[in-house]
C-alpha cells in the first residue's frame, strides 16, 4: 500500500489585511449558426499576417462559396518579467494542475527513431536542444521517442528536462547495404513498374531466376517471371512500412485528443524521413486529422532525409535512395498537410526549420463562415480557404466536419488498475478526465543530518467518487526514477475486479485530498502521479519541484504547507479554496538536539511576489512527541485580500539574530 500522510496539530489565528488590483479575463464570442475553423496565414518570408478582417477571407466548403462572417486573430503576446525586489527571496513553484488554463504555447516533439540514422541523429536532437532553450520562458515542452515511447518527457516549461532527453536520442534506422528493395522501389514494384524491378537486380548484381537465399517473400519457382518472382518481395516490404506508418498515426492521433484539453496555440512536431501514403494508410491519417481538428493542434514535419554517403555509393544506393526520399516526403507532406501544417526539409541541422515553426505557432485566426441548408451535420467536407494578401500561405485544414461532436467516451473501471496506472505515468500528456491539482512539501526528518521527507498532495475533483488506483514516480535529472508506487500492489483477480478504495479524506469544493510521503536526497526532480477512481475517470499530472536542506545551525526549517483543517487536524493542500476566508499554514522544525530550540522564534510575512511584505506577525512554536521537533501553525485571515496571487513567508530566527526562510506561493480566488 502507499503510506498515507495524517497530520494533527493545534492552529492559531492570524489576522492580515491587503488591497490590490484584480485580474480581467478575456471574453470570446460564440454563434450557433456559423461554422469555426482554425487558418494561419503566413507572408513570403515565413513571418504571420496579422490585421486580416473577413472581407480579406474567401472560403469554399463542400463545394459552395460561404459568407465569412468573422476573423479574430489568436496570438500570444511576449512573456512578463517579474523583477524581484531587493531583499526578497524566491518561492517555489506554486501548484501544478491538469484543469487550469495556461499561458504560451505547447510544442510536443515526436521523434521517429526507426527513420532516423544513427550517424545523424546527434547533431540533429543538438540542433533540437539549441532551438528548445531559445522558445519563450512560458512556451510549454514535451518529447516522445516514437515507437517506442522512451526517452520521453511529459510537457513542461523545464528545458533542462528535454535537453537532457535528448541527449539520449539515437536513430535506429539502418542504411540498405544488402539485396534488400528500399521503400522506394517497393512502392514502385508493387506498382508493377519493370523499370524499377530492372533497376533493383542491376542494383544488387542480380538476375531474375538468381535463389537470392534470405529474400522475404521471394518466389522460389524460377519459371515465373521476373515480376512474379519480386513482387511479393515487394509487398512485404511494403506491408511493414504501412505498419509502421498505421502504428505512427495512431500515436499522433492519441497525442492529439490528448492536448484538446491544452490552451493556447499548439502543435505537434514531427521529426523523421517520412512515411507512406497509400489506400492502406489513409484511413488512420484521416482519423488524425480529425483528431487534429477538434483539439486546434498544427502538425509540423521535419523531414531528415540524410544526404548520400560513401556506403550508398558503394551499394549503388544513388537512384533507391532518391526513389525513398520521393515516396516518404510526399507521406510526409500529406500527413503534415492534413494536420494544417508544412513538412520543411532539413539535412545535418534544423535550426531553420525550427525557427520557422517558431515564427508561425505565434498565432492563428479563428474564421466562423455561415451555414447553408445543405449542411449535413457529422459529415465530413473539403473546405478551401484563401486569404486576400501578396504571396500569402494559407495554412488550413483540407476537411472539416459540421457541428463535430466533442471526443467524449463514458469511463470504464480499467481491468487491471495497475496495468492502466503503468500507462499513464508514461504517456507524455496529462489525463484530464479527472481534475486535479498536485503540490510537493519537504520536510526535515528527526535524528537524520540532511534526510528529508517530501509529502506528495493532490487536490483531486473526484465529485464525491472513491480513487481505486493511485501511482507516482519520482525522477532526477537524468530521468532516472529515484521514487515511485502503484497501488494495488497486487495483480490478483481480487483486486482487479474489486479493489480496495484508496483512503481520501473530503475537502472544500466537493474534492478529495490524496497524500503520500516519499524519501528522496536534496535535489532536482519531476513528479509524476496517475489516479483512476471508481466510476473509470483518469487524472495525471506532472510537477517539478527541489528538494533543499535550509540550516541554521543546529536546526533545519521546512516548506512552508498550506492546507486546510479537517477532523483529524491540518491537512496539507495543493492550493486555496475559491472563496476561502482563511489559509491554515504549517512548517516544520527539527534540531540536532532539544537545547537548539532555546531562544527560537518563528514569524509569517505576506506580501505579493517579488515584492517587499506589506505583513509581519509572530506565531508559536508547538512541542511534539519528539524533543528534537516542533510545529509552527497558523490560520490567516484572507477574506479582505482581493483575487491575486500572494506569497507567505515563515522565518525562523534564532537569539543571536541569524535567521532562515521558506515560502510559499497561492492564488487567492
Amino acid at each position: 500500500m502507499i503510506r498515507r500522510v495524517r497530520w494533527t496539530a493545534g492552529i492559531l489565528t492570524a489576522a492580515l489585511w491587503v488591497s490590490g488590483n484584480g485580474l480581467q479575463t478575456p471574453v470570446f464570442r460564440s454563434r450557433v449558426d456559423v461554422v469555426t475553423v482554425d487558418v494561419a496565414v503566413i507572408d513570403g518570408n515565413g513571418r504571420p499576417v496579422t490585421g486580416l478582417t473577413a472581407q480579406d477571407f474567401s472560403i469554399v466548403a463542400d463545394r459552395r462559396t460561404r459568407r465569412v462572417v468573422s476573423a479574430d486573430y489568436i496570438s500570444v503576446g511576449t512573456s512578463r518579467t517579474v523583477v524581484t525586489a531587493p531583499g526578497a527571496i524566491a518561492a517555489p513553484a506554486a501548484s501544478s494542475s491538469n484543469s487550469q488554463p495556461t499561458s504560451g504555447r505547447t510544442f510536443l516533439f515526436v521523434v521517429d527513431t526507426d527513420q532516423l540514422y544513427e550517424g545523424a541523429a546527434k547533431g540533429l536532437m543538438t540542433s533540437l536542444s539549441d532551438a528548445v532553450a531559445r522558445l519563450r520562458p512560458d512556451d510549454r515542452v514535451g518529447l516522445i521517442a516514437a515507437p517506442y515511447n522512451t526517452p520521453n518527457v511529459d510537457i513542461t516549461t523545464n528545458r533542462a528536462l528535454v535537453q537532457d532527453a535528448l541527449k539520449r536520442i539515437t536513430g535506429g534506422a539502418i542504411q540498405n547495404q544488402g539485396y534488400m528493395m528500399t521503400v522506394g522501389e517497393a512502392a514502385s514494384v508493387e506498382a508493377l513498374d519493370d523499370d524499377v524491378l530492372k533497376q533493383y537486380l542491376d542494383r544488387i548484381n542480380a538476375h531474375c531466376a538468381d535463389a537470392l537465399p534470405g529474400l522475404p517473400g521471394l518466389e522460389s519457382d524460377v519459371t515465373l517471371s521476373c515480376m512474379q518472382r519480386f513482387h511479393p518481395v515487394a509487398t512485404k516490404v511494403m506491408q511493414a512500412e504501412r505498419r509502421r506508418t498505421q502504428y505512427l498515426f495512431a500515436t499522433l492521433r492519441q497525442l492529439a485528443d490528448a492536448m484538446g484539453s491544452i490552451d493556447g496555440p499548439k502543435a505537434i512536431v514531427l521529426i523523421s524521413q517520412g512515411t507512406v501514403n497509400d489506400r492502406e494508410t489513409i484511413d488512420a491519417q484521416r482519423q488524425f486529422a480529425q483528431a487534429a481538428e477538434r483539439a486546434l493542434v498544427t502538425l509540423f514535419a521535419i523531414n531528415t532525409d540524410s544526404p548520400m554517403n560513401p556506403v550508398s555509393s558503394l551499394y549503388n544506393l544513388t537512384s533507391a535512395h532518391a526513389r525513398d526520399h520521393q515516396v516518404l516526403l510526399d507521406g510526409m507532406s500529406r500527413l503534415a498537410t492534413a494536420g494544417r501544417g508544412d513538412v520543411f526539409m532539413a539535412s545535418g541541422t534544423i535550426d531553420k526549420a525550427l525557427e520557422r515553426i517558431d515564427a508561425e505557432l505565434s498565432g492563428y485566426y479563428l474564421l466562423s463562415f455561415e451555414r447553408d441548408r445543405d449542411d449535413r451535420t457529422g459529415e465530413r467536407e473539403t473546405i478551401q480557404i484563401h486569404a486576400n494578401w501578396p504571396n500569402a500561405t494559407v495554412r488550413a485544414r483540407t476537411e472539416f466536419t459540421l457541428d463535430m461532436p466533442k471526443l467524449t467516451v463514458k469511463p470504464l473501471a480499467p481491468a487491471d488498475p495497475r496495468a492502466a496506472i503503468g500507462e499513464m505515468l508514461r504517456w507524455p500528456l496529462p489525463v484530464t478526465d479527472m481534475g486535479m491539482d498536485l503540490v510537493t512539501y519537504s520536510s526535515p526528518v528527526a535524528g537524520s543530518a540532511n534526510e528529508q521527507r517530501t509529502i506528495i498532495a493532490a487536490d483531486v475533483a473526484s465529485g464525491g467518487h472513491r480513487l481505486i488506483a493511485a501511482g507516482y514516480e519520482v525522477a532526477d535529472g537524468t530521468g532516472k526514477v529515484v521514487a515511485g508506487h502503484i497501488d494495488p500492489e497486487s495483480t490478483s483477480n481480487k483486486s482487479r475486479t474489486n479493489p480496495t478504495p484508496i483512503e481520501t479524506p473530503s475537502i472544500a469544493g466537493d474534492r478529495k485530498l490524496f497524500t503520500v510521503a516519499a524519501a528522496v536526497p536534496p535535489g532536482h526532480y519531476k513528479l509524476k502521479l496517475a489516479l483512476i477512481d471508481d466510476t473509470g475517470r483518469r487524472g495525471s499530472l506532472t510537477h517539478d519541484f527541489d528538494v533543499r536542506v535550509s540550516r541554521l545551525g543546529a536546526l533545519r526549517l521546512g516548506d512552508l504547507m498550506i492546507g486546510e483543517v479537517g477532523s483529524s487536524g491540518f491537512m496539507p493542500t495543493a492550493g486555496v479554496p475559491p472563496g476561502a476566508a482563511t489559509l491554515p499554514v504549517r512548517v516544520e522544525l527539527c534540531a540536532d538536539n532539544s537545547e537548539a530550540f532555546n531562544g527560537v522564534t518563528v514569524a509569517l510575512e505576506l506580501g505579493r511576489p517579488g515584492a517587499a511584505p506589506f505583513a509581519h506577525t509572530p506565531i508559536s512554536v508547538v512541542p511534539t512527541n519528539d524533543t528534537r521537533r516542533r510545529l509552527a501553525s497558523a490560520t490567516l485571515t484572507i477574506s479582505s485580500l482581493p483575487p491575486g496571487t500572494y506569497q507567505v513567508t515563515a522565518i525562523l530566527s534564532t537569539a543571536d539574530g541569524s535567521s532562515v526562510k521558506s515560502s510559499r506561493v497561492f492564488t487567492k480566488r
